[in-house]
């Protein structure tokens, strides 16, 4: 890697910022410093330097996309000192870009499992921008990806000729489809639930509800005939008074000036969910909204509970 500079820069001046971008094999650091007779750990501290400035340079020159192929799962392989001194450069990288990348207008998306990580070092992967939070550069891409999604389902015809409807009304499939789907980008476990409808994945609308709804609403609701989903939680003090009541009001038509179809609430307090699954038969008439639908907790698995409890619950409007 650090001698790649180079060579890379012509792909940088062939590619000219399209709309896949170069990509970059971190390969090769170690043997670079045994040649030179230095420790492994110093190829390693090479070659990320040398990527701060191959990624400095595409900037510069207006790539707009730049893919890292930097760790394998043949990595952990190695060494524990060697594997302990590239997640420790990770992890400095990432405290350094945390810094500039929102300044900068960069986004940074991993790639992979990120299971076997150390949890301090993906809670910074995880603290990367995320749908639900009225990000424009994050919500273009669901936004993109709901489009092909319909396009895609919209070119299928039925016996009758007429073209399938889209949808995203899962109702409570998300949990075991995600049993069988791998890890994600945004720094999902493997196995674990994906996300209902258009609603941002559990937990990770940070800001407010209204800027969850925002979000959702740039996706065109109009072409999915099948019904578009948002779940929301909120905490129960903000409705608890009839202003809170009015605000809430307020809340779903403006959602609906946005061209949103459809929104659902649950204003249980965690501390009653968590209550109700150690004494349930004190909670038999206890109703949640779950996917498009309602039901009593008690009747629901306990991973269907722990979905919902998962689901950040706003303190404010």
């Amino acid at each position: 890697m650090p001698q790649a500079e180079t060579a890379f820069s012509g792909l940088c001046d062939d590619d000219n910022g399209g709309e896949n971008g170069p990509a970059i094999i971190m390969d090769g650091n170690g043997r670079w410093a045994t040649k030179r007779g230095l420790p492994r750990t110093a190829g390693h501290k090479a070659g990320a330097e040398t990527f701060r400035r191959i990624a400095t340079y595409c900037k510069n020159i207006g790539v707009k996309y730049l893919t890292v192929y930097a760790f394998s799962t043949e990595n952990w392989k190695r060494s524990e000192m060697e594997v302990s001194a590239i997640m420790a450069l990770l992890k400095r990288y990432l405290l350094e870009a945390v810094d500039t990348m929102e300044k900068d207008h960069i986004r940074l998306h991993f790639f992979g499992d990120m299971t076997p990580i150390a949890p301090d070092l993906r809670a910074l992967a995880l603290d990367c921008p995320k749908f639900g939070n009225n990000n424009d550069y994050v919500d273009s891409i669901a936004v993109r990806m709901a489009n092909f999604y319909y396009d895609q389902v919209h070119s299928y015809t039925d016996c009758n000729g007429k073209p399938f409807n889209s949808a995203f009304m899962g109702i409570s499939n998300y949990i075991p489809t995600g049993r069988i789907v791998g890890a994600t980008p945004d720094g999902r476990r493997a196995g674990e639930p994906l996300t209902e409808g258009v609603s941002p994945y559990a937990g990770r609308d940070k800001k407010t509800p209204i800027a969850a709804m925002r979000s959702a609403a740039k996706i065109t609701h109009d072409i999915h005939s099948g019904g578009t989903l948002l779940n929301l939680r909120l905490g129960h003090d903000l409705i608890a008074d009839p202003r809170g009541q009015a605000n809430l009001g307020a809340l779903l038509q403006s959602y609906f000036s946005l061209g949103a179809f459809h929104v659902q609430f649950n204003v249980v307090s965690n501390e009653v969910l968590r209550d109700a699954q150690k004494h349930p038969k004190n909670y038999k008439d206890l109703l949640v909204r779950v996917a498009g639908y309602s039901t009593q907790w008690v009747n629901l698995s306990l991973e269907m509970q722990e979905a919902i409890i998962a689901r950040n619950a706003h303190a404010s409007y």
